[in-house]
C-alpha cells in the first residue's frame, strides 16, 4: 500500500488527481486524504441542476464539480474528510463497499466508536449517518472513494442540497439534519480533524509515495480540459421521447428514451444508482424494437450487475417498458 500526502482544498484539482492516479499511478495500490473547500459534489449519472440550489450555491460561492463515481451529490467543505482508495480490481472488492471500508472502521474502533455500515454504501453512528462511499471502475482497476463528516456545516449541506424527501420517509426521517450527523459529536474526547486524518493514513499502514513533475502537469491539463468545463458539470440535456422514473433499493433511476419508428435509437440513464461500463449497454439497447419481447431477449443476455449494481433482469426491464 502507498500513501500520497495531499495539502490541496481545490476540488477540480482533487478529482483530476484522483482520476490521473487511477489512470495512470505505477504505485497501487494507493491510498489519499483530502479536503474541499464549499463544494457540491455531482454523481456522475446526476442531472446537475435537479440536484442543488442553484441560486444558493452562487450566492454562497460554492463550487459545483461532478466526480466520476455514481452516487448522490454530496456537499464537501473544510470540515468535510475524504479519503480515496486505488487499487487493482478484484472479484473481492467490486461492489464490496465494506471491504474497502475497513481502514475507516478500524480507525473509528480506536476512538472507542462502533460504527454500522448501512445499505448499499453508508456508515452510521448512533444510527444517523456520517460517511457516504462511491466506486469508479477504469479497465482493470477500482477506485474506492468516501465522504466523512467530521466537523462539516450541516445548515449549509441541508440548504444547499435538493435531496429526494423519499429517502428520509423511508429510513424514518424528517430532514437531511436529522439523519446526517458530524463525526466530532460523538467522539468521547476532543479530537482535531488533523489528528483524526494521521489515524486514518496511519491504519493504511502505507508507504509514503510524491507526484512528479509529469504527474502535476497531467493533473493541471485534466482540471482545464474536464473538471473545470461545463460540458463535464453540467452537460446538455438530451432529447428523449419516453421518461421513465423507478425507485429500487440500489438507487433512484429516471431513463430517457429516444424511439424512434417504434425502435430504441438512444438512451440515457439519470440518477444516483452505482453503475459500470453504462455505454456500453446503451449500445446494446440501442436499435431494439420498443417492445416487451425484444428488450426480455436482450437483457437476458447480459449480466445486468456489470452494468447497474444491485439490479435484477426484472428491475431494469421494469424500469424500461411496462410488462
Amino acid at each position: 500500500m502507498f500513501y500520497l500526502e495531499n495539502n490541496c482544498n481545490n476540488p477540480y484539482y482533487n478529482l483530476a488527481l484522483e482520476e490521473h492516479i487511477l489512470r495512470a499511478s505505477n504505485k497501487l495500490p494507493l491510498f489519499f486524504i483530502w479536503i474541499n473547500s464549499p463544494s457540491v459534489i455531482i454523481g456522475r449519472f446526476q442531472n446537475t441542476i435537479q440536484e442543488i440550489n442553484l441560486s444558493y450555491a452562487n450566492d454562497n460561492f460554492i463550487n459545483v464539480v461532478r466526480r466520476n463515481s455514481g452516487g448522490g451529490a454530496v456537499y464537501h467543505d473544510l470540515g468535510n474528510i475524504n479519503y480515496s482508495f486505488i487499487a487493482p480490481l478484484k472479484q473481492n472488492n467490486i461492489s464490496d463497499f465494506s471491504f474497502m471500508m475497513e481502514p475507516v472502521v478500524n480507525t473509528l474502533k480506536k476512538f472507542g466508536l462502533a460504527p454500522e455500515i448501512s445499505g448499499r454504501n453508508d456508515m452510521l453512528i448512533s444510527g444517523r449517518k456520517f460517511s457516504g462511499t462511491a466506486q469508479h471502475v477504469f479497465r482493470n482497476r477500482l477506485l474506492h472513494h468516501g465522504t466523512i463528516l467530521f466537523d462539516s456545516d450541516i445548515d449549509v449541506l441541508q440548504m444547499v442540497l435538493n435531496v429526494n424527501q423519499d429517502k428520509f420517509i423511508s429510513k424514518g426521517y424528517k430532514s437531511v439534519k436529522s439523519r446526517v450527523t458530524n463525526l466530532k459529536e460523538h467522539l468521547p474526547y476532543n479530537v482535531t480533524i488533523d489528528e483524526f486524518m494521521v489515524a486514518l493514513r496511519d491504519a493504511t499502514k502505507g508507504n509514503k509515495t510524491v507526484l512528479t513533475t509529469e504527474d502535476h502537469h497531467a493533473i493541471d491539463k485534466l482540471v482545464i480540459e474536464k473538471y473545470k468545463t461545463w460540458e463535464w458539470n453540467w452537460g446538455i440535456s438530451p432529447q428523449y421521447t419516453e421518461k421513465r422514473t423507478k425507485r429500487f433499493s440500489w438507487g433512484n433511476i429516471e431513463a430517457l428514451l429516444k424511439i424512434i419508428n417504434g425502435q430504441i435509437t438512444d438512451c440515457f440513464f439519470i440518477g444516483d444508482f452505482f453503475g459500470y461500463n453504462i455505454d456500453e449497454f446503451r449500445n446494446f439497447i440501442k436499435g431494439t424494437p420498443y417492445n416487451i419481447l425484444n428488450i426480455e431477449n436482450i437483457i437476458f443476455q447480459i449480466n445486468i450487475n456489470e452494468y447497474f449494481v444491485g439490479a435484477s433482469r426484472k428491475d431494469i426491464i421494469d424500469l424500461l417498458i411496462d410488462s
